[in-house]
């Protein structure tokens, strides 16, 4: 497994050389049309055209990727919930704040989406999936076109800027498609050895589960997933253990949690999910060693966030240690955001988890 980890770091360091020589090369083409042309603009005009170009093409690749993730998802029967570019955040009419600002979704936008039907969960994924690297390729293709009449007409000022737009496209595109990195879009799409990888299957069971909790079915009366036959043999998601929960069966949702965890490869979203669930039974189980060593991963930023499973695990922690009031206050933020949720499977899931084991803890009125 190190030397896994250690492959996978290593291509991303690689992926980062790439990238920086591609931005070079663009930008001493760059300078060479600024030498042969004699530009008149002083240097800091130039600079700042450079900026414009580069914050320009950023935005361009980001909002066509995420309206391809958008439109090739809606296409294959899903409903979409939102989607993110550039820190703008656009929501669907179910929720309250249809348009906001997010300085956390301007690093890289989003898409959320559900299929309507549990068996469309791979057609959506793969679709959304490709309609991003399309997008992502009709951007570099526009802002090369437009570089290429910029410099037959001679226009300074484009050549600048679409030359430095180029480079922000080239490089976003090597980032999301080309790397190992857990959680972009080549790590989702790649197949090694007719395998994807954990990410890819925990997004495939995570937009079945979701599609059930639409139609307002709870993990426990899901009695088979539609996508079982391609997930690999004895692959654990954190539904699992979640379901195992929601039926009282705590030393079942312990076994399950720890073979998901042990199956994972890297630090990747499905495995953060399961060290919350981990942490959640340890405090149930009330394991002190246990949970010391895993609110140690945890703490920080993963706790009292806005998932439900993650206000859970938070208020049976603050219940532990004493901190009623805190906990209260977790309390009311969790029933806020359960009564919120659209997915009202879910709603019906988280309840009964909650009631399941919140008796044995101190009783909060």
């Amino acid at each position: 497994m190190k030397n896994k980890n250690t492959k996978r770091g290593a291509r991303f360091y690689v992926t980062i050389v790439v990238g920086v020589i591609i931005i070079l090369a663009t930008l001493l083409t760059l300078i060479e049309y600024i030498i042969n042309q004699k530009v008149p603009h002083p240097e800091y005009l130039v600079l700042i055209f450079m900026v414009v170009g580069f914050l320009a093409g950023y935005f361009v690749h980001n909002l066509l990727h995420e309206m391809g993730h958008m439109l090739f998802a809606k296409m294959s029967g899903a409903k979409i919930y939102g989607v993110s570019f550039l820190g703008m955040v656009i929501n669907g009419k179910e929720s309250k704040k249809r348009f906001y600002f997010d300085i956390k979704s301007g690093v890289a936008g989003w898409t959320s989406f559900i299929p309507k039907k549990p068996n469309g969960a791979p057609k959506s994924l793969v679709l959304s999936l490709l309609g991003g690297l399309l997008g992502s390729l009709i951007s570099i293709v526009g802002v090369f076109v437009g570089l290429y009449f910029a410099r037959q007409y001679q226009n300074s000022i484009l050549v600048y800027i679409l030359t430095t737009a180029l480079c922000s496209n080239f490089y976003l595109i090597l980032l999301n498609f080309f790397t190992h990195m857990p959680g972009t879009d080549g790590n989702l799409l790649a197949v090694k050895h007719g395998v994807h990888s954990n990410e890819f299957y925990d997004s495939l069971v995570k937009l079945e589960y979701q599609s059930h909790f639409l139609n307002e079915v709870s993990l426990k009366e899901v009695q088979n997933l539609m996508c079982k036959d391609i997930l690999p043999q004895n692959f654990f998601t954190v539904y699992d253990v979640q379901k195992s929960l929601q039926m009282g069966n705590l030393v079942g949702a312990e076994k399950l949690c720890d073979d998901a965890i042990n199956g994972r490869k890297s630090t990747d979203n499905g495995l953060i999910d399961l060290l919350i669930e981990d942490l959640f039974i340890a405090i149930v189980q009330e394991n002190d060693q246990k949970i010391q060593i895993l609110y140690k991963k945890l703490e920080g930023s993963l706790l009292e966030q806005d998932s439900l499973s993650s206000l859970r695990t938070a208020i049976f922690y603050r219940m532990y240690n004493g901190e009623r009031d805190w906990a209260l206050s977790l309390k009311k933020t969790y029933e806020k955001t359960l009564d919120e949720c659209p997915l009202k499977g879910l709603q019906k899931t988280e309840r009964e988890i909650f009631q399941n084991y919140f008796k044995n803890q101190a009783k909060i009125s």
